[in-house]
């Protein structure tokens, strides 16, 4: 949906021949919103051309009736999924296992979410399909398994140190709790290429690499980003490297980690 806004202000001040001044003023607001959405059902009822623009028309119909039995049989299947999501999660062992269901359960109740909003539009109950989990209360229980899940940082290659420091503040900032004693291990490499300096600027090719291993030391995944940045100075050139190579870690770690165990 967007909602567009188109202002208008006019002020004016006049005045008379005994000194009174009169002002005026005129605000106008107008919003226009747009909804953007595939509408499932609809029959072209009519078309047509328009002999002078020369454009196509069309009428679409739609009946409520059949919207909103397609609105009901999707949130139908939506609640099934988020049933046995549900209970995959609360039959699993590895926390890993639990979140990637638990976050899944939370995806199909917030597209439902969206489809109930409709649905109690076009419903002539008003009502819709009262659902039933609370989606604040399955964020809830996801942010309490997230909290149970603790790593802990590693680091080797160039610049290992800051490499450590910028990884431990990553992974407190995707959600987990960072420990010394932690079921999981994230490890981060970083390799820096110098390059040739060109026109007075030292350019760096970063090569960053994170994996993730359990508690007793198996490989869950890994990934690579390339890196590249440049200064006209070598040591800010190499600050710059590190400093993306954190950026990074800070903006896609999280989601990585959860891909590993796909």
């Amino acid at each position: 949906m967007r909602i567009e806004e188109q202002s208008l202000d006019r002020s004016s001040r006049q005045e008379t021949g005994d000194g009174l001044v009169i002002q005026s003023q005129e605000v106008a607001r107008e919003l226009q919103t747009r909804i953007d959405r595939v509408v499932r059902g609809v029959e072209i009822a009519a078309q047509w051309r328009d002999p002078q623009s020369g454009r196509h028309h069309a009428l679409a119909v739609l009946s409520r009736a059949r919207a909103v039995h397609g609105l009901r049989d999707e949130i139908a299947a939506l609640d099934e999924a988020t049933e046995a999501y549900i209970s995959q999660a609360q039959a699993q062992t590895d926390l890993f296992a639990q979140l990637r269901a638990a976050a899944h359960s939370i995806a199909a109740q917030r597209q439902r979410e969206e489809l109930q909003r409709n649905l109690r539009v076009l419903d002539a109950t008003g009502q819709g399909v009262p659902p039933r989990w609370s989606l604040a209360r399955l964020e809830a229980d996801y942010d309490e398994l997230l909290l149970r899940v603790s790593v802990r940082p590693e680091s080797s290659g160039d610049y290992a140190r800051d490499m450590r420091e910028g990884l431990s503040a990553a992974l407190a900032h995707a959600g987990f709790t960072v420990t010394s004693a932690a079921q999981y291990t994230v490890f981060a490499r970083l390799d820096i290429e110098d390059l040739s300096p060109r026109d007075g600027w030292h350019w760096r090719n970063g090569v960053l690499e994170v994996s993730l291993r359990d508690e007793y030391g198996h490989s869950v995944g890994s990934r690579r980003w390339v890196l590249k940045e440049a200064a006209t100075d070598p040591a800010l050139a190499d600050r710059r490297i590190i400093e993306a190579a954190v950026a990074t870690l800070v903006d896609e770690l999280g989601a990585a980690i959860f891909s590993f165990t796909e």
